[in-house]
């Protein structure tokens, strides 16, 4: 990417998006997607779990287990 395209409208969160995904592996990118999806669970509220069988401290778990390994 050249710095005219990181400097102008080129540049947008789904373009820095796409450079990142290149940048790793694919066991990161799944964790990240996991961890996403945890918070929105935890914080926002935007997604569901099918069962009660999950606390909001067992999602905190997974989430601070998925960062550390």
């Amino acid at each position: 990417m050249s710095v005219a395209d990181a400097t102008g409208s080129y540049l947008s969160s789904r373009v820095i998006d796409d450079v990142c995904r290149l940048k790793v592996d694919d066991d990161v990118i799944r964790k990240v997607d996991c961890i996403t999806e945890l918070v929105m669970l935890r914080d926002i509220i935007m997604l569901q779990l099918s069962s009660d069988a999950f606390t909001l401290m067992d999602i905190k778990d997974v989430i601070s287990f998925l960062c550390i390994s």
